[in-house]
């Protein structure tokens, strides 16, 4: 049929349609660049879902767009994520979303995010309730946009200045926090 031969019409892989799609998505999809969206949305079976984020992440070499909500995750089904995703690089990656559950709670993200290595078609990184460590490759792309919303990432404002001093590129830029965040003014 003409869908089976469309690898674009595969390009969009939400990981809330289940198992058998995301492995259809993937064959069918032929190489083709994907914008993923993850979430646990519709209270997935454990093992099955793990399952879904193991072959999806598997495919980050080839990952243009990535969304991943963890949200209201009591059973910790995305907790696998930040450590799936530290496996391989992300060369075609240009539009990272990462919704953590509660930035004291979550995986930090760190270097060795994406293997280390920087994605450098990277523009769009929107984050939120998690924690940023300074060595993370995404202070390293070409970044034209920064959300970061309720996030842990820097503990004075020499640091906050610093990091975007290393990001020339940087149009919009975007910092909500709690109070709870410490932040030392020097």
């Amino acid at each position: 049929s003409i869908a089976l031969q469309t690898p674009q019409l595969w390009r969009s892989m939400v990981m809330a349609r289940g198992l058998e799609w995301t492995r259809r998505a993937i064959e069918y999809s032929q190489g083709t660049p994907l914008n993923v969206m993850i979430t646990t949305f519709g209270s997935p079976q454990r093992e099955k879902f793990k399952q879904q984020l193991e072959l999806t992440l598997h495919q980050l070499p080839r990952i243009r767009s990535l969304d991943i909500a963890l949200g209201f995750d009591p059973e910790g089904l995305l907790m696998e994520a930040p450590r799936l995703m530290s496996l391989q690089a992300a060369p075609l990656l240009e539009i990272f979303e990462y919704g953590g559950y509660n930035y004291d709670d979550s995986e930090e993200l760190g270097g060795d995010l994406f293997a280390g290595a920087t994605p450098g078609r990277l523009r769009i990184a929107k984050f939120q309730d998690t924690c940023i460590l300074l060595d993370c490759p995404i202070f390293r792309s070409r970044l034209t946009t920064l959300r970061l919303v309720s996030c842990a990432v820097w503990q004075s404002v020499d640091e906050m200045m610093n990091t975007l001093a290393g990001l020339p590129t940087l149009e919009h830029f975007l910092w909500t926090m709690q109070e709870e965040v410490p932040l030392q003014l020097d």
